[in-house]
């Protein structure tokens, strides 16, 4: 149990943090300032902005289990989202040239407008099921460390992640992201560190554990290892959050830095959570192997350090929920709100943009306490999944092909093949994730389309002569 040390540590860092997200409220005076950042953040915004949205409890916790059931094949999540931040920085010029501010505008600019209420849908829907495994994830921390009981832990988690960015907006995420990354580094990379020192550093390593599985990136085989770092990069290509801070930075270079320092500290994050995970199961091999990481913190480092990663450990999970609502409201006020009310005023937009954040984090709440004695992973794949399905193939197709893509064959990629993934999630809930039938149904209809469509226009319609007089 913590020390009461530990514990005004934790309470002192969370309401300092979320302080801090209230109070960027004066640097908002547009709604595109809310949405976006105006395009003024900087190389360290938008490296807070997007891994405050993508660094939470798998990354953290999830990587600390998975090393401790399979030693270094558990940093598959975090070398995915390494790569993912790679390949946005490669594609920034062309995405932010686009001149738009969501995922499903970018679609409606290749395939035209009437893609553009599907794609807003499909990915709010899945963004709106991470919020909600991100919050199931947040509960059962806060009720160890504050005795609360499970609907308590659930409206203070909510509270919390509605605090982080409704001051804000996309400003919170990244100032809060930053805090979050300076926690991190004083915390988890130091435990990190200091977990791998009590191993005995590599030598040590090598003399506990076998080279299978336990110092293999394969230990269930090649095909296993790419598809779980396949699934996050697709996750990152397909998750307004993370586009949105490509789209914050001032420049196309400033982006690309952020982006590539993001890569690292990802990285970095995973290796830590390695680290630690392979010494609680050679400290501890009986524990339950999802305690690892709060179990060395609680255990193994001095009060004060502890405390202070137990606070980045919260944060993290509530900063990705936050992260996610951000752009949820971000697709809502940039997609529908114009519809609404074309002639609205910045004052107008600004209240309208809080407003849909209260009401995202209102609809969050009960979901959670509906979910609390669900499977998270089912939650989080079938989130990944329905964004992944959306988004990856069409985008991919129009950054790459760009005009050689029939619009009617994107327009019925993104439509017809999520309704697959639902089907597949909810009445094969223990199947195979179902990210990979749904890419491939997408891409299939993407192809069939193309080639009906071009056949189509290559045909001469009978009976009719070009008349050449």
């Amino acid at each position: 149990m913590p020390h009461t040390w530990q514990y005004l540590i934790i309470l002192l860092t969370l309401a300092g943090t979320a302080a801090v997200g209230l109070r960027t409220g004066r640097l908002t005076y547009r709604a595109a300032d809310f949405t976006t950042g105006g395009g003024r953040f900087t190389t360290g915004l938008v490296m807070g902005a997007l891994t405050g949205a993508f660094i939470g409890g798998t990354c953290t916790i999830g990587t600390a289990e998975a090393a401790f059931r399979q030693g270094l094949g558990g940093l598959w999540f975090t070398l995915g989202g390494g790569a993912g931040c790679l390949a946005l920085a490669a594609l920034a010029g062309i995405l932010r040239a686009a001149g738009v501010g969501t995922l499903p505008q970018f679609l409606a600019a290749a395939y035209g407008t009437r893609v553009k209420v599907w794609a807003a849908l499909y990915t709010i829907a899945g963004m709106f099921l991470q919020v909600g495994t991100q919050l199931l994830a947040t509960v059962p921390l806060l009720s160890v460390l504050f005795h609360l009981p499970p609907p308590l832990a659930t409206a203070g988690a909510t509270l919390l992640m509605v605090a982080y960015v409704i001051g804000g907006g996309f400003w919170s995420s990244g100032m809060v992201g930053l805090v979050k990354m300076s926690l991190l580094a004083a915390g988890i990379l130091t435990a990190g560190l200091s977990a791998f020192r009590l191993l005995g550093g590599w030598p040590g390593v090598l003399g506990t554990f076998p080279a299978f599985p336990w110092l293999s990136l394969w230990p269930e085989g090649v095909p296993a290892g790419l598809a779980d770092g396949f699934t996050v990069v697709v996750g990152l290509f397909s998750t307004q959050s993370y586009i949105s801070a490509l789209l914050a930075a001032r420049d196309t270079a400033t982006a690309r830095r952020g982006f590539v320092v993001s890569a690292l500290l990802i990285v970095a994050v995973g290796l830590a959570g390695v680290a630690v995970g392979l010494f609680m199961r050679a400290a501890a091999p009986s524990l339950r192997a999802a305690e690892a990481l709060p179990a060395f913190l609680l255990g193994y480092c001095p009060a004060w350090l502890g405390g202070l990663a137990l606070a980045a450990l919260l944060i993290s999970l509530i900063t990705t929920g936050a992260g996610l609502t951000m752009g949820i409201a971000t697709i809502l006020m940039e997609d529908f709100y114009p519809l609404i009310r074309p002639r609205a005023t910045e004052r107008q937009k600004l209240a309208a943009a809080r407003v849909l954040i209260l009401l995202i984090g209102g609809a969050a709440f009960p979901f959670t306490l509906a979910g609390l004695n669900t499977t998270i992973f089912h939650w989080a794949f079938l989130s990944m999944a329905l964004r992944g399905v959306t988004v990856f193939v069409p985008l991919l197709a129009a950054v790459t092909l760009g005009p050689r893509v029939p619009p009617v064959a994107g327009r019925a990629a993104v439509i017809l093949a999520p309704p697959l993934v639902l089907v597949w999630g909810l009445v094969w809930p223990a199947g195979p994730d179902p990210l990979y039938p749904g890419l491939a149904a997408s891409l299939l209809v993407l192809l069939a389309a193309g080639l009906l469509t071009r056949r189509g226009s290559r045909t001469p319609q009978q009976g009719h002569q070009p008349d050449h007089r």
